[in-house]
């Protein structure tokens, strides 16, 4: 047997690695259960109080994880029922209803988010106000939407993106270049947590600065 194989150092590495694997595995089966206890407990709030609107709020985001997203709809809808003024059912609303093409719906739902607070979820609200108008053809309100979004949050990859579109649909190539520059570099920089969910923004920016 070759005395490296019984090296402490080897025997270290194997820990790490191993170790490191479990250590990994057991983290995402403690998450995992710590969603079905959440679950569990939002529900119980619900049945126990129809009228919670938090409570239909976070079964929605928990359905919304599991991509239920008509189950998730309905908790939202529930939400806004009680409380049309709610601000996360509002917002969720309003981006099911973006991606189902209902843009006037959609603006509706985040006007009443913009109303209360203009920087709700770190102003990514003027992000999705700034898309659907974008999906609207309604360059000159993207524009502005989306220019206070990116005031605000300079290395967010989807908003440059978008606000980038907007640019070249407005006939300003070389503003729009420098926007899809700035999105690919901005995800070259992100966190690696968040390397998956903006590398979409950067394939689609590369491919408009060709």
């Amino acid at each position: 047997v070759s005395p490296f194989l019984c090296s402490p150092f080897l025997l270290i590495l194997a820990y790490l690695y191993f170790g490191g694997a479990i250590t990994g595995g057991a983290r995402g089966l403690g998450n995992s259960f710590r969603q079905q206890q959440d679950f569990k407990r939002h529900l119980q709030t619900a049945t126990i109080n129809p009228r919670d609107a938090d409570a239909h709020v976070q079964l929605g985001l928990i359905y919304n994880q599991r991509r239920q997203t008509d189950k998730a709809l309905l908790h939202f809808t529930k939400a806004v029922e009680i409380d049309k003024n709610e601000p996360d059912g509002n917002y969720e609303l309003g981006k099911i209803a973006r991606h189902k093409g209902e843009l006037q719906e959609a603006l509706n739902y985040f006007s009443v988010v913009v109303g209360q607070n203009d920087k709700y979820a770190l102003s990514e609200i003027w992000r999705e106000i700034g898309a659907t108008y974008w999906n609207a053809k309604m360059f000159s309100e993207a524009r502005n939407a989306l220019e206070t979004f990116v005031e605000r949050r300079p290395y967010d990859s989807e908003g440059l993106y978008y606000l980038g579109k907007v640019l070249q649909a407005q006939g300003e190539p070389e503003k729009a270049r420098e926007m899809f520059s700035q999105a690919i570099e901005s995800a070259k920089s992100s966190p690696n947590y968040r390397k998956r969910e903006v590398l979409n923004w950067s394939k689609l920016a590369a491919m408009l600065t060709k």
